[in-house]
């Protein structure tokens, strides 16, 4: 009979496996260069991550599909130890009249957060 941390260090290697897999690493970082600052009420808490974000990629937009469809555009996000790009892409706005914006890396708290794109 196997041990269950043989079984389990299986397990953890596949997943990291299949994480590598999911996207493009930007550049490789230590998890010490990410602070979980709790500044805000509740559960939440902003990340504060030490390393300057890449400038973003240029990006060929596909045809519109209508007139309807709102770009989004692509960012870096942070996963942990490195960047990953996401993909712009063309969406639906939730009601006429919103408009995308963007999100953005911000110099703060010694160190860089993100903003995440919203519908305003």
């Amino acid at each position: 009979m196997k041990s269950p941390v043989w079984i389990s260090t299986v397990m953890l290697s596949g997943l990291a496996m299949m994480g590598c897999a999911a996207g493009r690493p930007a550049t490789h970082r230590p998890a010490e260069k990410v602070v979980v600052v709790r500044d805000t009420p509740g559960p939440g808490a902003t990340v504060v991550v030490k390393v300057r974000p890449p400038s973003p990629r240029k990006e060929v937009r596909s045809r519109r599909p209508s007139r309807r469809h709102v770009w989004v555009p692509g960012y870096w996000d942070w996963r942990g130890h490195s960047y990953v790009w996401v993909k712009g892409h063309w969406t639906v706005p939730p009601r006429v009249g919103l408009v995308w914006v963007p999100g953005q890396w911000v110099a703060r708290q010694g160190g860089w957060i993100f903003i995440a794109g919203h519908w305003r």
